[in-house]
């Protein structure tokens, strides 16, 4: 049976779809494989990864060639990774978000598996007036984001992808930046004005470490490292006087 790139391939140039793929919600694996100009080389952590294909923002990453280290505390996340990225090392636990380290509560949704959760306490989520609550809790294992990388063993983060429902600058804040410094971080972040991003917390912490707000999608901001943003886009050389010239 023949697969849809192959079928791709085959057809004039001018008949082929005018779509590109994408496994993210947003599309922000478009804006990451551009970013990093199509490379077929590089390691990602990916934290909050909750599935290999459906909605991740690394799979078309690892279609190229890339791997790294997936960390999610839901059942049953690593046998799929095994199965669909095997040159990944998934670590079911939740990483440590300022609780001290010790078990936490994983709430579970059947009908939403994205709302799925860590919390203190049952949470609830509404869809179309309608109000749905847990169908199923465990206790996760925690780790630090520093055992958790020193598990893996990565030679170096290319990528850091998080999405862990409010622990995000937690996480970067306990990064053992000394040994991984990343390209660039996607982190969610729903909502806010890009003018209100600019001005966050985390986004002076990045900043001081070498990584600039550089794009933002309805719930996701990406950072990256500074001096590759501007090796990779140049500022376009000024029009403006030439067009003083010509009035």
């Amino acid at each position: 049976m023949l697969d849809i790139k192959t079928v791709t391939r085959r057809v004039p140039k001018f008949l082929r779809p005018h779509w590109r793929r994408t496994y993210s919600q947003e599309g922000e694996d478009i804006v990451l494989n551009a970013l990093f100009s199509y490379s077929r080389h590089g390691v990602y952590v990916d934290i909050g990864a909750h599935d290999p294909m459906a909605w991740s923002n690394t799979k078309k990453l690892a279609e190229l060639g890339w791997w790294g280290l997936d960390i999610d505390p839901m059942p049953g996340t690593a046998a799929k990774f095994r199965k669909h990225r095997p040159r990944d090392l998934c670590i079911e636990a939740a990483i440590d978000t300022g609780g001290g380290g010790d078990p936490l509560s994983y709430w579970m949704f059947a009908e939403e598996p994205r709302w799925n959760c860590l919390a203190a306490a049952a949470p609830a989520n509404t869809r179309d007036g309608r109000t749905f609550h847990p169908t199923g809790r465990i206790e996760v294992p925690v780790l630090t984001i520093t055992e958790a990388l020193e598990r893996a063993a990565l030679p170096r983060v290319d990528l850091v992808n998080l999405d862990i429902e409010g622990g995000e600058e937690h996480i970067l804040r306990a990064w053992p930046w000394h040994r991984y410094v990343p390209t660039a971080i996607c982190v969610e972040i729903i909502g806010l004005p890009a003018a209100e991003i600019a001005h966050l917390p985390l986004t002076a912490f990045l900043a001081e470490r070498g990584l600039v707000f550089a794009s933002q999608l309805i719930a996701s901001v990406i950072y990256v490292e500074r001096e590759f943003l501007a090796r990779s886009y140049p500022k376009p050389n000024s029009t403006a006087p030439r067009l003083a010239a010509a009035a």
